[in-house]
């Protein structure tokens, strides 16, 4: 789930989680102060005050911090916990809002009489926009710059964290810009047949040679040609395309499908 995070709305986070507590521990250490002053001044009876013992104007502020994050605690354990959801960011999407309004604290910094101090949450406002821009609109394939970044987010989390097939168009505009990419064969995720976009391609398959292990298994057992294929389809050790992962691909499409180009066998070394 971090690495799918900008940066900036991390630290937002963690400056807001670390402004909770302090203002916690101030109120704690207040109120402890004026009980002594009180105590001090002779007058036990005002202990019973909200505003002396501390328990009055601590208790509704923490109950609000609680009850912010509360749901975004329960969806994140509640997903976490299941070993059929923990692998897909979409199901704790509904965390998000209450982890935005609480890290909006940080806006407090603002009034903050140390100028490079109300500078901070702009910086990072900004910082979190320009890490989203900086991969759009390939949006769904996201990570963050200290995961890899979204070239190698696949490494953390793959299936529809990176694909969805949602990068055929491009894949599109990448063959009618290499026409010579010819024979051309597609592997995507999805439900949408290449060919319905007008992709003049051919469907994936094996040379005619005895069946090898997974491990044996090589991208020359493959005709020639050029392969564009889907991240689901490569990092699936299931998927007959899953040998091309060890190579390195000759192009990218977005971030979610490679290009592979598997030469004629007089070239095989």
């Amino acid at each position: 789930m971090l690495v799918k995070i900008p940066v900036g709305t991390l630290v937002l986070l963690s400056l807001a989680g670390a402004m909770a507590v302090m203002n916690v521990m101030g109120r704690v250490v207040r109120a402890k102060s004026q009980t002594m002053l009180t105590e001090s001044a002779g007058a036990p009876g005002s202990l019973d005050s909200p505003s002396t013992t501390g328990r009055g104007p601590m208790r509704p502020r923490l109950l609000d911090e609680l009850f912010l994050l509360a749901p975004a605690i329960v969806v994140i354990f509640l997903v976490s916990s299941q070993t059929g959801f923990n692998h897909y960011l979409r199901y704790v999407l509904p965390a998000f809002p209450f982890l935005f309004v609480f890290a909006g604290r940080t806006v407090l910094l603002r009034q903050s009489p140390t100028r490079w101090i109300r500078c901070v949450p702009v910086l990072l406002v900004l910082a979190t926009i320009a890490s989203s821009l900086s991969v759009y609109p390939h949006s769904l394939s996201y990570f963050n710059e200290p995961s890899g970044g979204s070239i190698n987010g696949w490494k953390h989390l793959d299936y529809s964290n990176v694909d969805w097939g949602q990068d055929l168009l491009f894949a599109k505009e990448w063959a009618d810009a290499h026409p010579e990419a010819k024979p051309l064969f597609v592997q995507t995720t999805g439900f949408v047949d290449p060919s319905v976009l007008g992709i003049n391609c051919d469907r994936v398959q094996r040379r005619s040679r005895p069946p090898r292990s997974s491990r044996q298994a090589s991208v020359h057992d493959f005709p020639p040609g050029w392969y564009i294929l889907g991240l689901t389809q490569l990092v699936n050790p299931d998927s007959m395309v899953h040998p091309f992962l060890k190579h390195e691909p000759v192009d990218f499409i977005g971030y979610s499908m490679r290009v592979y180009h598997v030469p004629e066998p007089t070239l095989d070394k």
